[in-house]
């Protein structure tokens, strides 16, 4: 058997030892360090608190030294030092007790296990001589056997020589698959982890000295602590005990059991005790008989939820700081003296008060679903975390420091309010007189929409109506709110109930007063609503407003639609036979346990929300699929006729009836359905099933499935038994001894031994090639049907006789022969290929009849064979010849598939069977593959034409070819060759080609991409350049006077109107160009002077070069001139204009001394 490999789980080792962190105090801190840091090395920890002596060591290590790293557990380093060193230096005392006493042998006779041999070796053997000295021996205080492993490691199934280490402390062996373990030599030991082994028992009787022990998910059913005096930390999670005497372990301080089925728990004695865990991941089947812990004063930390506890005492835990009785079934809880608690988990019990008044450190309160209609948290000034999400609380006082309170739901609750009336309206004073109107939210309806018509008069809700649910939010602290739901009384009109034929109905069946109104006590009566068989009924509509029903049937209606997602109350429904049935809406009925929907309409259907769900029938349904993983409590489950094809039930462990024939399913996992007691598979063309783990099967019908082979050796209690039409060759049901009925009929049994099914009632077991049956003694089968057996073909070779006692190992009582004559127990006159027919007839009174047909063996006398082709090729034919009969070849495309005569002619693998069938012969068959290869088709080269600067992408390639080389730029004309890739059309039978490419690189045509242009200038200023530019070349640019005169390279620079062209000259690459000519004209400057009248200059105005001068003169005109003019005339102008600017500043001053 294949031994399994490890897991890493070395991280998380201790962790799991204790089960939280304060379980380590009771650790010392040298293993601790060692397991937060596996990398240290054994140079940096005394982990295994080895204890040397320096004088043995200087004997035994002479020529030996050991190191470790933490690359390697143990390497010993030879120095090269010569034989005879050795015997100079060891001492002869110490060689003698050497060779007379070496200690335990480490080998296969005293360390079984390879794996824990190999472990022990690297440990133990410091001198590596393969033997445990006493010296060694004691040295070793702990063993880890994980560290010395790695993950591609078998694990450890025996630590047999565990005896021989008698100085062990500390010992490690979690996750292996040890199944027995003695320890009663080991009485050093005082921590021992055998946590994820399949160990079912251990005496720890001998190992007195124990502190810790971890026994967690092992298979202990029942274990004895009683020696254990000096036990602090005790950890049996997941195991299989039921009970637990810890009377004598009064030194106990942490105890984990969690997910173990406790009924009862004796902690009284356990004075020490800090730390508690016997949670349960889910609801407990078997609850725990309340819990005493008022001994238990030292105790920090509990955790018992989902223990289903009536009662739980912590009234003397002064120092309790987490404590967790989630989902219990707690009416009290008192916890006032718990001064430090920290964290309090009571949600989902029966509590309606609870005094936190003491818990003024308090940080986190969860008490959700409870029955609390007042919380007072003002003394708690340190909450961080609060959910008290659906009680019954119209009032939530928090401390003012407590401001930032995060709410770990909605934290909305939910109050149905029976009474409220139209007229009157509903007073909320009656819930609580300090109701505040000021502190309404909103009121809406069922959709969340706000709902207007309804309002407020003082704390009065006024405006209310018939046939409508009112939701009222109210504030009752800054992030929490309630919901108040209101339901007027209900009349029994069109509006409610639209459909006539349903409304009738219920104004008959449950108006009793005959008002025309449902009142609340009508309505709280009407637990159960039968329409079955109303086919007048088509819409339900109305019945949402029954809160209290919890049956209802529709079956053989004309209802379309069922929604009841409302009626929360609901727990059966059933729709069966409404064709008409399209949609059916169960979400909000977390209470359903049965919904039965058989021969319906339905497409699709959630049942998610429906945790309590334990019977389902959608059976003869449109379904496609169907989601049971969140109906943990399934127990039947019938999808029989759906379109189904895939069905995951191992969520359903409860699961007892599973039926899912006439499916589109084609395999189911039944393995973790370990109460499966009935099985209805038929028709599901299936080839496999596993039912060994279903050992509690009774019912099993798999007719018309592909089974070649069906194990129900370990189904002991199996009665009914129905595998008709599969292809089985063999059934054994020796070990199904209550077998009242099996229906094998249409496999291709031969045998069927029935001498340890004594109860057999019912036997079919026809249309197989049954010749023979062994019946039990004193079976008494009443209905026999074993008629139509095919023939069963015997060999026979070179004669005409066969003596039927090789068939049946006696004489049998044979009757009725047809095809041959009998001597005795004789067949003679036998003819191959023809049946022959006889009659058994057995003590019970049951006849079977029986078919033979003999044939001459078969055999190849050439291997069929085949040669490849290639796609286009004339066809190989293949080779085969058997001794007797003819070989019809047949061809597939798969080794499975479906042979056909035709002979194949695309290329890919096929495959050829060669076959003889001969009545006379035994039957031959061959397969064997054979290729046709893909042919490579001839191509030419194409020639391509491209220009100058063009780059391969440019190229248009012919259909079917890509570029496989990297862009080419052509730089010159001429022919360039280039790879490509020929891809065809058919590519299923030609070959992709790499072909070398010509292209022609042409002169490329050369044109203007930008015309000519240049502006003109002024004489003297810097000339202004022309500009074009070409597809291909440099342009060159020359003037000329003349418009079709001579044009030279030289830029003019007089004045006048010139002309330029622009030029590409012309080489092998590209055409040249030359442009048309373009005019423009070098200006000379003016100067302007304008005369304005009343002009003033300043007596210091400064006379700038290039700036404009304005004077005035005598005729009332001003002279402007542009100093930046450096002509003569220029010069001539500016010394003027100084000139008169010096009289204008002389003519002021007269003007100035008159006045």
């Amino acid at each position: 058997m294949k031994k399994k490999k490890r897991t890493n789980k070395t991280a998380a080792t201790m962790a799991a030892v204790m089960g939280v962190t304060a379980a380590f105090q009771s650790v010392s801190p040298i293993v601790y360090a060692q397991e937060q840091n596996p990398e240290i090395t054994t140079d940096q920890t005394n982990i295994y608190d080895v204890t040397t002596n320096q004088e043995t060591l200087d004997v035994e290590n002479t020529t030996e030294s050991v190191t470790t790293n933490e690359n390697t557990d143990s390497q010993v380093v030879k120095e090269e030092t010569p034989e005879t060193t050795l015997q100079e230096t060891i001492i002869p005392e110490a060689i003698a007790e050497t060779n007379v006493q070496k200690g335990v042998p480490i080998d296969e006779q005293h360390f079984p296990d390879e794996i824990f041999r190999r472990v022990v070796k690297k440990v133990y053997d410091i001198n590596n001589n393969g033997y445990i000295s006493d010296q060694e021996n004691a040295n070793i205080r702990s063993l880890d056997v994980n560290q010395y492993l790695s993950l591609d490691d078998d694990r450890i199934q025996s630590v047999k020589g565990i005896e021989y280490l008698t100085a062990l402390e500390n010992l490690y062996l979690t996750h292996h698959d040890i199944e027995n373990i003695d320890l009663s030599k080991n009485t050093n030991l005082q921590l021992l982890l055998l946590n994820e082994n399949p160990i079912a028992s251990i005496d720890l009787s001998q190992n007195k000295a124990l502190k810790i022990v971890n026994l967690e998910k092992t298979k202990i059913a029942d274990i004895d602590l009683s020696a254990l005096t000096q036990l602090e930390l005790f950890n049996f999670s997941e195991t299989n005990i039921t009970s637990i005497d810890l009377s004598h372990n009064t030194n106990l301080k942490n105890l984990i059991g969690s997910n173990v089925k406790l009924t009862s728990l004796d902690v009284s004695m356990l004075t020490e005790l800090t730390y508690l865990d016997i949670h349960k991941s889910n609801r407990a089947d078997t609850p725990l008989d309340g819990l005493d812990l008022s001994n238990n004063t030292k105790l920090e930390t509990a955790y018992i939820q989902n223990n289903l506890c009536s009662h739980v005492n912590v009234e003397n835990c002064l120092n309790l700081k987490d404590f967790n009785c989630l989902g219990n079934q707690l009416t009290s809880l008192d916890v006032h003296n718990s001064k430090e608690l920290i964290n309090l988990y009571c949600g989902y019990n029966e509590l309606t008060n609870l005094d936190l008044t003491n818990l003024t450190k308090l940080q986190l309160l969860s008490c959700a679903r409870n029955q609390f209609s007042y919380l007072d948290l003002t003394n708690q000034k340190d909450l961080k975390l609060l959910d008290c999400n659906e009680n019954h609380l119209i009032d939530l006082k928090l401390a003012d420091e407590a401001k930032d309170v995060v709410y770990m739901s909605h934290n909305y609750q939910y109050i149905d309010l029976k009474d409220a009336h139209v007229k009157d309206g509903y007073d909320f004073s009656k819930l609580n007189p300090n109701f505040d109107p000021d502190k309404i939210i909103s009121i809406e309806d069922g959709n969340n929409h706000l709902i207007e018509d309804a309002q407020f008069e003082g704390s009065i809700l006024k405006g209310l109506k018939l046939n409508k649910a009112y939701y009222i939010k109210y504030e009752i602290s800054k992030k929490s709110a309630m919901t108040f739901v209101v339901f007027p009384e209900i009349y029994c009109d069109e509006l409610t109930f639209p459909d006539v034929a349903l409304r009738e109905f219920i104004k008959t069946k449950y108006d009793t007063n005959k008002d025309g109104r449902l009142e609340y006590s009508e309505l709280s009566k009407a637990t159960t609503i039968d329409l079955s068989g109303n086919k007048n009924i088509k819409d339900l509509t109305g019945l949402e407003n029954f809160t209290y029903l919890v049956n209802l049937h529709c079956d053989n209606t004309n209802i379309t639609t069922m929604d009841v997602s409302k009626i929360k109350s609901l727990q059966i429904v059933t729709a069966n036979n409404v064709p008409n049935l399209k949609s059916v809406n169960v979400t909000g009925c977390d209470k359903l346990s049965t919904l039965r929907l058989k021969n319906t309409g339905i497409t699709s259907l959630d049942v998610t929300k429906n945790p309590k769900l334990d019977t389902l029938d959608c059976s003869k349904t449109k379904l496609t699929s169907i989601d049971v993983s969140h109906n943990p409590t399934l127990f039947n489950l019938c999808v029989t006729g759906t379109d189904i094809s895939t069905l995951d039930v191992t969520k359903n462990l409860k699961l007892i009836d599973l039926q899912l024939a006439n499916t589109k399913i084609r395999s189911i996992d039944v393995s973790q359905n370990k109460n499966l007691q009935s099985l209805t598979i038929h028709d599901c063309f299936m080839d496999t099933l596993d039912i060994t783990q279903n050992l509690y099967l009774v019912n099993l019908f798999a007719n018309n499935n592909n089974f070649t082979e069906l194990n129900v050796e370990n189904n002991k209690k199996l009665k009914y038994l129905e595998v008709s039409g599969n292809k089985l060759i063999k059934l054994d049901v020796q070990q199904n001894p209550e077998l009242i009925k099996l229906d094998c009929e249409s496999n291709d049994l031969s045998t069927l031994d029935l001498t340890h099914n004594a109860k057999l009632k019912l036997l079919n077991c026809g249309k197989n090639h049954l010749y023979d049956i062994q019946f039990a003694q004193d079976a008494s089968v009443r209905n026999f049907m074993g008629k139509n057996q095919k023939a069963n073909t015997i060999v026979l070779e070179d004669t005409d006789t066969y003596d039927l006692k090789e068939l049946y190992g006696k004489d049998v009582e044979i009757s009725n022969l047809k095809g041959a004559t009998l001597d005795g127990m004789i067949l003679k006159d036998i003819k191959r290929g023809t049946d022959i027919t006889y009659t058994i007839s057995y003590k019970n009174g049951i006849k079977l009849d029986v078919t033979l047909r003999f044939v001459l063996n078969n055999a190849w006398k050439t291997p069929l064979t085949i040669s490849d082709w290639t796609y286009g090729d004339t066809p190989k034919e293949p080779q085969g010849e058997a001794l007797y009969g003819d070989v019809t070849f047949t061809y597939s495309d798969s080794e499975t598939g479906t042979f056909t005569t035709d002979v194949p002619t695309n290329a890919g693998t096929w495959y050829v069977k060669a076959s003889v069938e001969d009545d006379r012969y035994v039957e031959l068959s061959a397969v064997a593959s054979f290729t046709i290869h893909k042919a490579t088709p001839i191509i030419n080269s194409p020639q391509l034409f491209t220009s100058y600067q063009q780059t391969s992408n440019d190229v248009a390639l012919p259909e079917g070819f890509t570029w496989t080389q990297e862009p080419v730029t052509f730089d010159h004309i001429g022919d360039y060759t280039l790879k490509a890739l020929y891809t065809p059309a058919d590519t299923k039978n030609y070959n992709s080609v790499d072909v070398d490419v010509i292209v022609h690189v042409e002169k490329a045509k050369n044109a203007w991409i930008t015309p000519l242009e240049i502006k003109g200038w002024y004489k003297g200023q810097t000339p202004n350049a022309p500009y074009a530019k070409a597809a291909y070349g440099d342009v060159h640019y020359v003037y000329s006077k003349e418009k079709y005169g001579i044009y030279t390279n030289t830029q003019p620079t007089q004045k006048g109107t010139w002309y330029v062209k622009a030029i590409v000259m012309d080489n092998d690459n590209y055409n040249g160009l030359v442009s048309e000519p373009i005019a423009f004209e070098i200006k000379v400057k003016e100067i302007t002077t304008i005369i304005h009248g009343n002009v003033e200059v300043p007596e210091k105005e400064e006379v700038k070069q290039e700036a404009t001068q304005q004077m005035v003169k005598k005729d009332n005109t001003v002279t402007t001139v542009q100093t930046g003019d450096h002509t003569k005339a220029g010069l001539f102008t500016m010394m003027g204009m100084v000139s008169l600017a010096a009289l204008a500043v002389l003519d002021k001053r007269k003007k100035a001394i008159k006045k």
